[in-house]
């Protein structure tokens, strides 16, 4: 088939100008037809190429909720048996002989210094920090003692460069650790559901039921108040920019762009709608421009050019959901569950010769 399409294209290079150009054009259509109908005909028959980690391969708990790379390269991985670091050959466990205070956690973040921190499951909500090889702790957050069921947690830094940490949990609840004390953000309805935060400088972001949700955080209780120009519905995430000045939002049937200027670049995805984000939602970009973005049951990857993929135990993940997605900087590609990690090392599957072929016609 390729070598008909190379064979029809130099023949064109004959035909007179106006010719050659419609012939081009006609040439160009049908095959993005082609490619389009070969991309709905097999869609969801993608077998990529996951290395799966679980309790065999050391890892202290196949029950992964939260993972992030510190700047030395390592990832790290909080799981509801223990927290772990992981640097490609070994597992270095972390508990109570380091400072920890139990043992389950719900989530691992690195600040813009470099410093590791943990969220624990339990209650009431308990943070710790890792310096020197040892973890120190937070004073407790005070409230509800909603700490077994929370989300996940977003650190960031005020203008002054000291450290803000988000904690979200089931139900709408969020609290800020800044200038030394918790606050407590909220909401703008009784019946908010939080799916997940991210901080923006000193502004922290919150995606929810009720749209894209901001918050600047001053002494005192902090209120959330809806961002005001992006389409109606919820918002299930939101992607800081790789400069940290600019946001990719996730909401239900479309991705975006936000910015200082406002919201940009819409485009409709109409199939894209989560089943349960009210139990947190995670996203992440790659370095191919697409959007990774599910809850426990559900992943979804979106590409510009490509569309929506729906991905699964089928096309080679160890769980049909996730609990955390994250993009490391060599650009693989790691999705924690409940059941284990996937990575993937490269989106390269095994029917994109085909694509290449009809690509290399279009580029001719």
């Amino acid at each position: 088939m390729l070598s008909g399409c190379r064979l029809q294209a130099r023949r064109s290079l004959d035909l007179p100008t106006t010719s050659r150009f419609w012939h081009m054009k006609i040439l160009r259509s049908h095959l993005w037809l082609l490619l389009h109908l070969a991309g709905v005909m097999t869609a969801g028959a993608y077998t990529y190429q996951f290395h799966h980690y679980t309790e065999v391969d050391g890892i202290p708990g196949s029950a992964v909720l939260g993972m992030d790379q510190d700047q030395r390269g390592q990832l790290w991985f909080a799981t509801r048996t223990g927290l772990a670091s992981y640097d490609g050959t070994t597992w270095d466990i972390h508990g109570r002989e380091r400072g920890l205070s139990v043992a389950p956690h719900s989530d691992v973040d690195v600040d813009h210094g470099g410093r590791v921190w943990a969220l624990a499951q339990g209650c009431p909500v308990r943070v710790s920090w890792l310096g020197d090889d040892r973890w120190n702790s937070l004073p407790m957050a005070p409230g509800k003692g909603w700490g077994w069921d929370t989300i996940g947690m977003a650190v960031g830094q005020d203008a002054s460069g000291e450290p803000t940490v988000a904690v979200t949990a089931v139900g709408g609840f969020v609290t800020v650790w800044a200038q030394e004390q918790w606050h407590t953000v909220t909401m703008p309805a009784p019946d908010v559901h939080a799916y997940g935060q991210v901080w923006i400088d000193d502004t922290l972001y919150v995606a929810s039921s009720h749209g894209l949700l901001r918050a600047t955080i001053a002494e005192g209780p902090a209120a959330a108040v809806p961002v005001i120009g992006l389409p109606e519905g919820p918002v299930y995430a939101a992607i800081a920019a790789p400069d940290d000045h600019g946001l990719t939002v996730v909401g239900r049937g479309w991705i975006g762009d936000f910015a200082d200027d406002g919201f940009s670049g819409r485009i409709d995805v109409p199939e894209l709608e989560l089943m349960a984000p009210e139990g947190g939602v995670s996203a992440a970009r790659d370095e191919l421009g697409g959007v990774y973005v599910g809850d426990r049951f559900q992943v979804f990857y979106h590409h510009p050019l490509l569309g929506l993929e729906a991905l699964s135990r089928d096309n080679g993940l160890v769980a049909d959901g996730l609990t955390e997605v994250l993009v490391d900087r060599e650009g693989q590609e790691w999705i924690a569950s409940t059941r284990g990690v996937s990575k993937l090392p490269s989106r390269r599957f095994r029917s994109l010769d085909f694509y290449d072929d009809f690509l290399w016609c279009l580029r001719r």
